[in-house]
């Protein structure tokens, strides 16, 4: 027997951008799309001008796509951004799942002109931190919440919060594993 496949063409589906990878354009775009007026912000794990991930605009059009920060790696930069970016006014947060002082994660923010970048928290490791982050932020009034994969005091992971001034960062848990918690969230 064959198999067919009939396949329904969508005349409303338009792709608005390809990427390419390279300096001017990101690589392997990761997590959802943030939309504010008639933009798109998103960020791709790859590409940029090192190749270590970007953040990135676009028109809803199409038109218009931008590289608003290339990922540099080292003390005071980020490296693989990983999950969706959050939008507070005119400012984007997000983490990467390397990079900072540690090379273990960053909290970060940017304006959507993509100014004023800043690494808001350079996970450290160890019981009283957290380290790789592999998700989302979330934003209840001035606070971010997250997780991280490692760290805590078994180091299988924390859930946190941070002012989105950088100040205030506190673990709220740490995962323990076994039958009554989880583990590398």
């Amino acid at each position: 027997p064959s198999l067919e496949i009939d396949y329904i063409v969508d005349p409303t589906f338009t792709v608005l951008h390809s990427f390419a990878g390279g300096a001017s354009d990101g690589k392997n775009p990761f997590g959802s799309l943030i939309l504010s007026g008639s933009t798109l912000y998103g960020m791709a794990y790859l590409g940029g001008t090192s190749n270590l991930g970007d953040i990135f605009s676009i028109v809803t059009d199409g038109t218009g796509f931008t590289l608003l920060h290339s990922f540099a790696g080292g003390d005071s930069d980020d490296r693989y951004p990983y999950g969706s970016l959050i939008l507070s006014g005119s400012t984007l947060y997000g983490m990467t799942y390397g990079g900072g002082s540690s090379n273990l994660g960053t909290i970060f923010s940017v304006g959507t002109d993509g100014t004023g970048f800043t690494v808001l928290r350079s996970f450290a490791g160890g019981t009283s931190d957290g380290s790789s982050p592999l998700g989302s932020l979330i934003l209840s009034g001035s606070t971010l919440y997250g997780m991280t994969k490692q760290g805590g005091t078994s180091n299988l992971g924390v859930i946190f919060s941070i002012a989105t001034d950088g100040s205030g960062f506190s673990v709220l848990h740490s995962f323990a594993g076994g039958t009554s918690d989880g583990l590398y969230p």
